[in-house]
């Protein structure tokens, strides 16, 4: 039942996805051609329209398709984090670079304004982050909703430190903040030094491991959770 409703949940997605597309193509190219010869010139002429349906097919096509390729359609999205997003956004501008090469290829058939696969792709980006977004924030504030309706007590969070930056820390940040109210998490230790000052899935990387006990010190810890799965067992 799990697996049908992700499968279901995952289809209304990619529909979503061509919509926002369609959408976005559409209204970019009116308001850039709205009162030149490609629209209004007392109707459509038949090349123009073709041309415009090739475009949202095409685009259409491309966009979902480079979404599937970095798993915009299999992420657990309320889990996710900052790197998920990003590589959603650089499918979209992939799928805009090949909209603008095909554009050249296509003898007419798409539509080779420049300025019209740019803005598109940037609509689309962030409708594409924001579907997948939208939904958790939802989820969160239902979750208080409910907490508050059935009157259950605040208690002090404990304050958190993690140890690792990395993709797991950053699951585990997004995990805490969207099912575990019992913990604030005051921020990251990590290694690499290129990582220290960074901010990941909105935490703060404080220092490395000789900076723990100053962290704690400052910001009264009470718990050190170690989120780096390649550390060796003892």
């Amino acid at each position: 039942m799990a697996l049908k409703r992700k499968y279901l949940w995952n289809v209304l997605l990619m529909l979503i996805d061509i919509l926002i597309v369609c959408a976005a193509y559409t209204v970019v190219m009116y308001l850039l051609y709205k009162g030149n010869d490609f629209i209004y010139t007392g109707g459509i002429a038949a090349a123009e329209l073709t041309a415009y349906y090739w475009t949202i097919a095409a685009a259409s096509f491309i966009y979902a398709a480079f979404a599937v390729s970095v798993g915009g359609y299999n992420n657990l999205w309320k889990y996710a984090g900052i790197s998920e997003h990003v590589m959603l956004g650089a499918s979209c501008a992939a799928s805009c670079l090949i909209m603008i090469l095909l554009s050249f290829f296509s003898k007419g058939m798409i539509c080779k304004n420049f300025g019209v696969h740019f803005l598109s792709a940037f609509i689309i980006a962030v409708a594409f982050v924001g579907v997948r977004i939208i939904p958790r924030a939802f989820h969160i504030a239902a979750k208080k909703l409910t907490k508050a309706k059935n009157g259950e007590k605040i208690i002090r969070k404990k304050r958190l430190l993690i140890v690792g930056a990395g993709d797991a820390a950053r699951k585990v940040v997004t995990d805490i903040m969207i099912t575990d109210t019992r913990y604030d998490i005051v921020g990251m230790v990590d290694d690499d030094k290129s990582k220290i000052g960074q901010n990941a899935c909105g935490v703060r990387v404080l220092g490395n491991r000789y900076d723990i006990e100053r962290i704690c010190a400052e910001k009264n810890v009470d718990e050190i959770l170690l989120a780096i799965p390649s550390l060796p067992e003892y």
